[in-house]
């Protein structure tokens, strides 16, 4: 019940809870129930409902994030069909959102202003507020300055103690001193604890020094005094597991008036990252290395420049570069003078810079949607995994031929990874694909994770940059702080949420094996849809009682892993149904050319001509593949797990 008596609405059919168990991560829970509050006071009851019950909660909006932060077997709590408002303040220079906002609506009504928001993730049309501060989200031009962390203003925000607070209301701090004195009194001596030993001072400048969203913000304890302005700095990046964030005001970032772009292609990977160093100093607004593997998908493109698509590829790489109109130069100084290097830089092919605002929109939109192009080639059946590192600059290039050595080891292959990533900001992103329906898939990617923690920590890098630690990442929270950081990191997550129900195994996990469990699978399905990787771009425009793209073509696929389930697949057709009836709409669009018109049309899945079709077209996988926890993660995975922890544990 909220604050006047109206109880949340809460759903606990099977095809809700199956259509939103999916996100864009590669884990997969099914939730207990999805609750949909209309406010904040809702979602403090249904904290302290949680609380009390001592049953998981997890908040989910976009449902973009790539780690496993929005999947939950409890309650899942659904802010994207309220907190959707939007407020423009001081022309511009401020704008106040709900969490359920996108980033997209957000910056088109700030676009008449000159300016937008200081977080860019490539997931803009489809990503919320709520998750941008949840997640620190950064991306091609944001860097460390203007993330979530560096450009919020204040929030407003649920505790598990039921109270809302907004961090603008000048009473804030003195509320939070008198009526949260253990949170707030807890917060002091770890403040403290920190400040007073020289050791936690030099890690925590120089792993908050680059993008890094591995555990808490342990910089606001350094960095802020005051109760109000600690707690609002510790919640970005806490990924929902410390508290609810329903609103926020940012301080905006103004929109160049001009802007150029260029596009260069190396012989090879070494050239354009020597390359990429050699332009660190006239500090382009975005430098982007993409590899071979990209390139060829690229290069399949109507709108990539000609030399790359008639380009017989083997070991080449590019740079993105991207200048703004700011400072005291002018762009066409800065042109000039960065056109000047570039003819230094041994490239191949260039597109030289565009200033024209549809061709540079073009080359640059070639890097942001470079995520899901790269992602829809997975092999049919495989899952896809993203990584995100950060390493000092001066260790990039190096890193870079680390991970080479790494797939190359494991198994996965250097040219069939696809690695990209802000040079300029040591931020390398890469993606592997794995079959976990296989006890070895699951062991392979076990044992290149711990080499790739070792590899990056013995770099002085960090394993998440920009995505939030997450589920992939939550065992290896230890490792990259040592035990004093540590120590405090689970000292806030019981100040804050001392039952220990906020999004459980999210961030901070005592699991060593909490990043190989609640695998997501991926069944085939008609060939149409096979190559849906689940992102999400598609539920932007979908009407609130329709079942989006994304959700129909996920039922599919579990439908497709539970054909023995009559019961099961009775309820789910009898609901799409009933769904269809109600909004036959599509989505916004595929960034993989799925039509979601054909989506929106197409039978009914579990339906007889449905199943027939995927099992024609596929190898069925059968459901001796049994749910894991409640989810879609197979037996065998969870025999591989309880074998390599009894290898461990040095037991037979």
């Amino acid at each position: 019940m909220d604050s006047v008596g109206r109880p949340v609405e809460r759903d606990t059919r099977a095809i809700t809870r199956l259509a939103m168990a999916h996100d864009a991560s590669h884990f997969l829970l099914t939730p207990t129930e999805v609750a949909r509050p209309a406010n904040v006071h809702e979602v403090a009851a249904l904290i302290a409902d949680a609380a009390a019950r001592r049953r998981p909660l997890t908040f989910r909006a976009g449902g973009t994030s790539l780690t496993g932060q929005a999947v939950t077997d409890g309650t899942l709590v659904d802010v994207r069909r309220h907190f959707r408002h939007i407020e423009v303040l001081d022309d511009g220079r401020r704008v106040r959102a709900g969490a359920g906002a996108t980033l997209a609506d957000v910056n088109a009504r700030l676009a008449p202003y000159g300016r937008r928001l200081g977080p860019d993730p490539s997931s803009g049309v489809a990503c919320t507020v709520g998750g941008i501060i949840a997640n620190n989200a950064g991306g091609m031009l944001s860097g460390v300055a203007q993330n979530s962390y560096h450009t919020v203003e204040s929030l407003v925000f649920a505790l598990t103690s039921g109270r809302v607070i907004d961090t603008a209301d000048p009473t804030a701090d003195m509320t939070l001193r008198l009526e949260e004195t253990e949170l707030v009194g807890g917060l002091h001596m770890l403040r403290k604890r920190l400040r007073t030993n020289p050791d936690s001072i030099r890690d925590i400048n120089r792993l908050f020094g680059m993008k890094n969203t591995m555990g808490y913000g342990l910089n606001a304890l350094m960095e802020y005094h005051r109760p109000v302005d600690i707690i609002q700095h510790l919640l970005v990046g806490s990924e929902g597991t410390l508290a609810f964030i329903a609103e926020a005001t940012f301080r905006t970032v103004p929109v160049p008036e001009r802007r150029a772009a260029a596009l260069l292609l190396f012989a090879t990977a070494r050239a354009a990252t020597s390359a990429s160093a050699t332009l660190l100093d006239l500090a382009p607004e975005a430098l982007e290395l993409m590899d071979v593997a990209c390139l060829r998908v690229l290069q399949h493109d109507p709108t990539a420049p000609a030399f790359l698509r008639d380009a017989y590829l083997t070991t080449e790489a590019a740079l993105l570069v991207e200048l703004h109109d700011s400072g005291p130069a002018t762009l066409p100084q800065r042109v000039a003078v960065t056109e000047d290097r570039l003819s230094q830089l041994g490239a191949i092919a260039t597109t030289g810079f565009l200033t024209e605002p549809t061709p540079r929109r073009a080359l640059v939109d070639l890097r942001r949607g470079l995520y899901a192009r790269v992602a829809g080639e997975r092999p049919s059946g495989t899952t896809t995994l993203m990584e995100d590192i950060c390493v000092p600059l001066d260790r990039f290039a190096a890193t870079l031929a680390d991970l080479d050595r790494l797939f190359d080891k494991h198994g996965y292959g250097i040219p069939n990874v696809p690695l990209f990533g802000h040079a300029k900001d040591g931020n390398i992103h890469f993606l592997l694909g794995e079959d976990f329906s296989q006890p070895s898939g699951l062991l392979r990617y076990r044992k290149f994770t711990r080499d790739l923690a070792r590899t990056v920590l013995g770099r002085g890098g960090v394993l998440k940059a920009e995505h939030g630690t997450g589920r992939a990442m939550a065992p290896f929270v230890h490792q990259q702080y040592g035990d004093e950081l540590y120590e405090v990191m689970l000292a806030i997550k019981h100040l804050f949420d001392p039952a220990g129900v906020l999004n459980p195994g999210v961030l901070i996990s005592d699991d060593p094996d909490e990043h190989l469990r609640n695998l997501k699978l991926m069944p085939r399905i008609e060939p149409e849809f096979d190559g849906c990787i689940e992102c999400g771009y598609c539920e932007v425009h979908t009407p609130r009682l329709s079942l989006t793209p994304r959700q129909q073509i996920v039922l599919r696929r579990e439908l497709a892993a539970r054909q023995d389930d009559e019961e099961l697949v009775a309820a789910v057709t009898d609901g799409y149904a009933d769904y269809a009836t109600r909004s036959a709409t599509p989505g916004g669009a595929c960034p993989l050319g799925i039509d979601t018109d054909d989506v929106a049309l197409a039978p009914p899945p579990g339906s007889a001509g449905t199943l027939l079709r995927a099992t024609r077209t596929t190898t069925t996988r059968t459901v001796a593949a049994v749910a894991l926890a409640g989810a879609a993660a197979f037996t065998a995975a969870r025999s591989a797990v309880r074998r390599l922890r009894r290898r461990d544990q040095g037991s037979p």
